[in-house]
């Protein structure tokens, strides 16, 4: 049994009311001239609400959190309350977009804190693509999934649960014994499981029926939350339109600057 896996499973462990927590972590904090502080990155990856599904599928108690929409709801969310609650063996965060990516290193830090036993790990494109430097950076971090994450992430969950080993899960990098350790990355999705995945789990999302609300950027006042929701809803309405994803495959055509999921 390796020394993360050995930590994970402990009395307080056995008994959390979530095998994993999977959270998108949006900018929080931007400075604007014209916008003052706004938070922003609240689309999340499209396969985020797909893999909590095929987790849930395979058998494990599995949730969605959105920080973006949590500060929104309640300007004093603090993840490390939502963490004491629920006390989730595995915390997986999603670092797709690398607008984030400081956020995501503050969360982390924030969740090791409040949640000393639980798994942490990361995946998405950008945290596949710095997997190594996030691990021999961050002793808070255990383990980053790279690239297609469907398999390994139920063979994860299932080994945190059980104690078992690490070392026979694909596309995972991880920490032994203070070490890094790349086990390959030998998986990629298969068409049949692409073909029976659901994007569109928002029942498995605190809130969800709040994210279709949620604006590029949002916009941080003092006032009451509830009139600072009122005063993005008409700022969004003068500035664009509502739109929404249709995933119909994996990847993109285009090739934005910012993703590197593209073309």
């Amino acid at each position: 049994m390796n020394d993360v896996a050995n930590r994970a499973v402990t009395e307080s462990g056995a008994s959390a009311a979530l095998d994993g927590l999977l959270i998108h972590p949006a900018k929080e904090w931007t400075y604007y001239g014209p916008l003052n502080v706004y938070g922003s990155c609240n689309r999340m990856a499209m396969g985020l609400l797909a893999l909590a599904d095929f987790a849930v599928r395979k058998g494990h108690n599995v949730r969605v959190l959105h920080t973006g929409i949590e500060r929104v709801l309640d300007p004093k969310f603090d993840i490390a309350n939502v963490l004491r609650e629920r006390r989730p063996l595995c915390v997986g965060l999603s670092i797709h977009f690398h607008h984030s990516l400081v956020d995501a290193v503050r969360l982390i830090r924030e969740i090791r804190v409040a949640c000393p036993d639980a798994f942490i790990f990361a995946g998405g494109f950008t945290a596949s693509w710095f997997a190594t430097d996030l691990l021999e950076t961050m002793s808070e971090l255990d383990a980053v999934i790279r690239g297609d994450a469907e398999l390994p992430l139920d063979a994860l969950l299932g080994a945190v649960k059980s104690g078992g080993a690490l070392d026979g899960i694909d596309n995972l990098v991880w920490r032994r014994d203070g070490a890094v350790v790349d086990n390959g990355q030998e998986y990629v999705v298969t068409e049949e499981i692409l073909n029976d995945l659901t994007f569109t789990r928002f029942d498995l999302l605190d809130h969800g029926d709040q994210y279709r609300l949620m604006r590029k950027a949002y916009i941080r006042t003092n006032l009451p939350a509830a009139l600072t929701r009122q005063m993005n809803n008409v700022i969004s309405k003068q500035r664009t339109y509502y739109f929404w994803g249709l995933p119909v495959g994996r990847g993109c055509p285009f090739r934005c600057f910012y993703c590197g999921g593209g073309a």
